[in-house]
């Protein structure tokens, strides 16, 4: 069989199977992507014992590996994995408990492999009829890269509906499992939560799918501790185009951080290569540290310019100031300013931590690395600190998060009166 056209395919997903908290073990992307093929599937054969398809057909959509194993792991852990729901209708209250699939199966036959699967009961029975459900395009699901993003996309397309579209309101803690697939706790603390899974799922969400995604969170005090999302349907969905690039949340992180607004910074990443952008990034922090030039006033600004006159591809090592015309200021609401000018301010105390960093002994700056490292949840910065030493500085995305983190150390979150001392200055 050929593989699912995914072009207007469409799951319609029980509620009670959207926003999965693994009880233990990781439930992985691909393991994300294939339960909800299986489930679109089984809603296109309609009720059966066993559900089957060829395993071209299958792994077609979930991944480009070939190899069987990987697909048992993945049935593995969706065997491992339950669910829970509590619905109410009238004076009817029902709590359940379940696992993602009852059974699975590998058959090959000569060069033919086939995948079979039963589904529980009670997912069958809802995946049929579902009273309460969430439509989930296939073309938009294959198309985002991490499991965060998935889980975030699923969970917010089900208050697509709901006349406030606003999520409900949860302890930050609520979300991290149900986002990050992982049983165990990744990271202790929000702001690390927030850097490594939070705000680049949000980004490749509002980048690539057919909604737009928006943090609300809830403090006590100065701590953070709860969220919600609101929601809204895309005028004109990012699917609309020819095609779309491959997503790198760092790097439209990289963007944000220069000050740049997010809807912004997702249009001057999707209209431009990729690489000229990763460039005039590199170039823009270059030309903001290089210490024998004029300070720059607007980060932003720069960058813009830079890539517009793609000033990158002429300044591989060495950046040539190119004098900028003024631009006119955008008129912002009170609160866009603020977080504008909390972006300025912690751009500010990237250079700053920098700094700081360099102006350490060789063994103070690497147990610095080493601390960053144990904290961080990112795997790849693992593993090039451990592997490279000092010389792991030289990635640009590890240095920005690094120094994101140092700063964070030293001088804590960015206070309304750093702010005014800011605007005043």
């Amino acid at each position: 069989m050929d593989s699912p056209d995914t072009t207007n395919a469409a799951v319609r997903r029980p509620n009670e199977t959207i926003a999965i908290n693994p009880t233990r073990g990781k439930i992985t992307l691909g393991t994300r992507r294939l339960f909800n093929l299986l489930l679109y599937f089984s809603q296109q054969d309609g009720i059966k014992d066993t559900y089957s398809r060829s395993i071209t057909e299958v792994m077609a959509y979930v991944t480009t590996s070939k190899d069987s194993e990987w697909l048992k792991n993945c049935f593995r852990q969706m065997q491992e994995t339950a669910i829970e729901w509590n619905n109410k209708d009238g004076k009817v209250e029902e709590w359940g408990i379940s696992g993602l699939i009852s059974e699975a199966r590998v058959i090959t036959a000569g060069h033919a492999t086939t995948i079979a699967w039963s589904l529980p009961n009670i997912i069958r029975e809802r995946l049929m009829d579902p009273r309460f459900y969430t439509k989930l395009t296939l073309e938009i699901h294959s198309k985002l890269t991490t499991g965060a993003s998935i889980a975030l996309y699923e969970i917010c397309s089900r208050y697509l509906t709901n006349p406030t579209k606003v999520t409900n309101r949860e302890a930050w803690e609520w979300w991290q499992p149900r986002l990050t697939g992982n049983s165990k706790r990744d990271a202790k603390e929000y702001k690390y939560f927030a850097r490594e899974t939070l705000r680049p799922a949000i980004a490749e969400v509002n980048l690539v799918s057919d909604i737009i995604v928006e943090l609300i969170e809830h403090k006590n005090g100065r701590r953070i501790e709860s969220l919600q999302f609101k929601v809204t349907k895309k005028v004109a969905p990012a699917l609309e185009r020819e095609a779309v690039k491959p997503f790198d949340g760092e790097l439209l992180e990289s963007i944000i951080r220069l000050g740049i607004s997010q809807q912004e910074a997702r249009s001057l990443y999707a209209d431009h290569d990729l690489k000229l952008v990763m460039k005039t990034v590199a170039l823009t922090e270059q030309r903001a540290l290089a210490p024998n030039l004029a300070p720059l006033k607007s980060k932003a600004a720069f960058f813009k310019k830079a890539l517009s006159g793609e000033y990158a591809k002429a300044a591989p090592v060495a950046v040539t100031v190119v004098p900028m015309t003024a631009l006119p200021a955008p008129v912002l609401s009170p609160q866009e300013r603020k977080v504008q000018v909390g972006a300025q301010i912690a751009a500010k105390r990237i250079q700053d931590a920098l700094r700081l960093w360099e102006e350490q002994g060789g063994e103070d700056q690497m147990a610095l690395l080493r601390e960053f490292r144990d904290q961080s949840t990112v795997d790849g910065y693992r593993k090039d600190i451990t592997r490279r030493g000092l010389a792991c500085m030289v990635s640009i995305a590890l240095r920005t998060a690094f120094c994101q983190w140092y700063a964070d150390k030293t001088w804590g979150a960015v206070t309304d009166q750093e702010m005014i001392d800011f605007l005043v200055g």
